[in-house]
């Protein structure tokens, strides 16, 4: 089982911090046309997020947003995990419930959903994450409990 994984189930904060430490040295192995370097810049990315999950530091929400972008970037139409991509930095922009954050988040989601056909094994998580964007946003930007102008 790896630090991420363990960190998911057993919420020890050391080894979120040490995947996060062995995350950044993969990414400076893995240099610009790597075939890993996306793949390293999602994870470094997740588990970024995943301590601004913890630590509520925006700084961590800011640089998983970045990382989510350049892995985007490298994962483009046609690559078999770019929804994969598209749902992290959607999630990340999410939490960070600013406006255009909000629009572009529920874009991503909905590009991700895109790529999931009927039956796809990550179907349910996009519809679920593409409602969660949408109810953020209504929670964020309605007024008294009613939305404006959605």
């Amino acid at each position: 089982m790896g630090l991420q994984t363990r960190y998911q189930r057993e919420h020890i904060a050391h080894d979120l911090d040490e995947a996060i430490v062995f995350h950044q040295t993969a990414l400076e192995l893995y240099s610009d046309g790597h075939a890993h370097r996306s793949a390293s810049l999602f994870n470094l990315a997740l588990c970024t997020e995943m301590r601004y999950d913890r630590d509520k530091t925006s700084s961590d929400l800011d640089k998983a947003v970045r990382l989510y972008q350049e892995a985007l970037v490298l994962r483009p139409e046609g690559h078999p995990n770019r929804f994969e991509g598209l749902a992290g930095l959607a999630t990340a922009l999410c939490a960070r419930s600013k406006i255009a954050d909000l629009d572009e988040a529920i874009d991503l989601h909905r590009a991700a959903l895109d790529l999931c056909s009927h039956g796809h094994h990550r179907r349910f998580s996009r519809l679920r994450e593409l409602a969660e964007s949408l109810l953020t946003r209504f929670k964020v930007h309605g007024h008294n409990g009613f939305g404006r102008g959605f």
